[in-house]
């Protein structure tokens, strides 16, 4: 069968996770005016910001090859 730690309820469930614990970062830091939380949530923000659109573009370019051999 494959590894059961990647299957996609598994990666939704821990990703959503990751989202709750990054959301109450930023709101303690906001809420204690603490600046090195909110740097934490800023940084973190950023690199999945950056993820994303590398993710998009790797999606782009691999629909066009997956598109053109089929």
């Amino acid at each position: 069968m494959g590894n059961q730690w990647f299957t996609a309820p598994v990666v939704l469930i821990i990703s959503a996770k990751c989202s709750m614990l990054l959301g109450l970062i930023g709101c303690l830091g906001a809420w204690f005016e603490k600046k090195p939380l909110l740097f934490i949530y800023i940084i973190t923000m950023i690199i999945i910001f950056a993820g994303l659109l590398v993710g998009v573009v790797f999606v782009i370019a691999l629909n066009e090859r997956v598109s053109s051999k089929v």
